[in-house]
């Protein structure tokens, strides 16, 4: 049923049977680019993770009251919707500023992004030593394990790790 379905429909749309749907062209505000099925800002300055927070919500504001935030990975989501950004992540070599941030609750650290979505220590995004859960280091990061191969750096993926808020670094505003 599904197959003579989709041989109908193909007909009507003039699509050869085994080949996909047209995909529509997804379409982002000015200063986003498309990754994936979303759109992203990734910021060209370096700003403390307070200031790249602010900066998101101006970007917003100014993009006709979007509702824009630091971004966040969808833990529970779409696992390729997370792979296509932390690919472009890596192929920057640039560390970025994400949504996520430590709680102390009852001196017990609790990560979240700004949305209230806990993040998951056993997510597999975090890098192998992170996060370290002192209070000097309650920001997320987004940055690139490196690799040098034939006298060449070679980005091998992108990986969250807690860092000092007050450092500055690019963001990435969704």
């Amino acid at each position: 049923m599904e197959r003579i379905f989709t041989l109908i429909l193909s007909s009507i749309l003039c699509i050869p049977p085994g080949d996909s749907m047209p995909q529509t062209k997804l379409v982002c505000p000015n200063k986003f680019q498309a990754v994936g099925r979303f759109c992203y800002h990734f910021s060209d300055d370096s700003k403390s993770w307070t200031e790249a927070r602010e900066a998101c919500e101006q970007l917003g504001e100014t993009g006709g009251n979007l509702n824009v935030m630091l971004a966040t990975l969808d833990i529970t989501g779409v696992p390729q919707d997370n792979q296509d950004l932390l690919t472009v992540i890596r192929d920057t070599g640039n560390k970025y500023w994400l949504g996520g941030h430590m709680k102390d609750v009852d001196d017990k650290a609790h990560w979240k992004w700004l949305d209230n979505r806990p993040i998951h220590m056993t997510s597999g995004y975090w890098r192998d030593e992170a996060p370290t859960n002192t209070k000097d280091k309650g920001c997320s990061l987004v940055s690139t394990y490196s690799k040098d191969l034939d006298r060449k750096k070679v980005h091998t993926r992108a990986t969250l790790t807690d860092n000092d808020c007050n450092e500055e670094f690019r963001y990435i505003c969704h």
